[in-house]
């Protein structure tokens, strides 16, 4: 649990600091309970299987993939290049890696591998 993860919840919990143990537990249950219909009401209003925070990065990585120049290497091996500067990244599907890191420290796929799967028709 990381320290903001930790103080919010601290903090959330600080009207019943002083209970008894078992209505502690019986805060905290409610507490849960409330959190949990919160997200299902949320998720409830989604259109599609991808959250809109999420779509809204998708399309910006796919508007900035036009016009990369994607030379396949393998099956999933890829090297995508930007045309004015051909300065070029190596992408690999299989393992969901790109040689920027933004792949692998976002978890969602870059202009790159977007360009990469797209020359796939993936």
């Amino acid at each position: 649990m990381t320290s903001n993860a930790a103080e919010s919840l601290n903090n959330a919990l600080l009207p019943a600091r002083d209970s008894p143990i078992m209505a502690l537990f019986e805060f905290i249950r409610r507490k849960l309970c409330t959190w949990y219909v919160s997200r299902r009401t949320e998720i409830s209003k989604m259109k599609g299987n991808v959250p809109d925070n999420i779509q809204k990065i998708l399309v910006k990585q796919l508007v900035l993939s036009t016009g990369l120049l994607v030379v396949p290497c393998s099956t999933w091996l890829f090297e995508v290049t930007h045309r004015p500067t051909n300065f070029g990244f190596t992408v690999d599907l299989d393992k969901r890696t790109c040689t920027c890191l933004e792949f692998q420290k976002l978890g969602l796929p870059c202009r790159h591998a977007i360009a990469a799967a797209s020359c796939r028709n993936m």
